[in-house]
């Protein structure tokens, strides 16, 4: 019997059975190879404007978000810092996305992360959740985690994640497009770094691996990278050397999305250790020539 999105999610929370867990089958939602990944770039001078018309060339929303459903929104929201130095997702961004899950019929909208209410009071992405009744809540307490194992993990064999993440129906991971000092580069994958609560055991390992086992936990519905401004240098907090892009990469394959905006930074995918981790694991594709990219320029 195939197992519900929510069914298996909860299953693979730990338990007194948990040592079953490894017998589980991989997640129905796993991309597999010789998957054509779609993969849609939208640039224009107006960011809500080219997240709309990328989700809108992947077959809208309400493709992945259906009445009554419960989701998820991952952005980056690490300070109290403006859209001008492209160290959190913009504003526009979010709030577009809140809005069209609203319209497709999301019954809740919600985000809760490490980060503090006065960070996203300031920096507009709390105002972006809240105007299109979205929920944003702080997660700084350990009874808002669930211990979860990674069985396909070769580090990270389990972990501790927001319990709403492993409970929701749906979830859209849309981080900025910046540097990292740490890491090379930081999008959807390192963006899975907000949602657990011990965040230091990755930096005490391989943080590459412990970024792409982290990423099995619960692969992303669906992707929207934040590449209205590119942060080249000095991340992930900044000040450092700001480009304007102007775009929006979507996806539904994360993997695809994070290979073709390393692609905007001149970096070869495969050459980021922790986007060719999580390739080696089967979450997605990282060739473009494996990929259905379609580019469009808004007037």
């Amino acid at each position: 019997m195939k197992l519900k999105r929510r069914e298996f999610l909860r299953g693979a929370v730990m338990t007194a059975a948990g040592a079953a867990l490894d017998c589980l089958p991989l997640p129905v939602y796993a991309i597999k190879r010789g998957f054509y990944s779609p993969v849609r770039i939208v640039i224009g001078s107006d960011a809500a404007a080219n997240t709309r018309k990328a989700i809108d060339m992947l077959g809208g929303m309400e493709k992945f978000v259906k009445p009554g459903q419960k989701v998820f929104i991952k952005p980056n929201c690490i300070s109290t810092n403006q859209p001008e130095s492209a160290v959190n997702t913009n504003p526009a961004v979010v709030a577009e996305i809140v809005r069209l899950c609203r319209k497709a019929g999301a019954s809740e909208i919600l985000y809760m992360g490490h980060d503090q209410s006065r960070v996203w009071e300031s920096n507009g992405i709390g105002n972006a959740f809240y105007a299109y009744g979205g929920k944003i809540v702080d997660a700084n307490s350990r009874e808002q985690y669930l211990p979860v194992k990674l069985p396909r993990g070769l580090i990270l064999r389990e972990t501790m994640m927001v319990k709403e993440l492993l409970e929701a129906d749906v979830f859209i991971n849309i981080p900025i497009a910046k540097h990292h000092a740490g890491t090379q580069l930081t999008f959807c994958l390192k963006n899975y770094m907000g949602l657990v609560w011990d965040r230091l055991i990755m930096h005490r390992t391989d943080i590459h691996q412990a970024i792409a086992d982290l990423a099995t936990a619960r692969p992303a519905d669906l992707a929207v990278i934040d590449a209205t401004r590119m942060l080249l240098t000095n991340g992930p907090s900044g000040p450092g050397t700001v480009r304007v892009e102007n775009t929006i990469i979507a996806s539904p394959d994360m993997l695809a999305a994070d290979a073709v905006t390393a692609s905007l930074f001149k970096v070869e995918p495969g050459s980021v250790r922790h986007i060719k981790a999580a390739y080696d694991l089967g979450l997605g594709e990282i060739d473009e020539r494996e990929m259905q990219v379609e580019r469009l320029v808004l007037e």
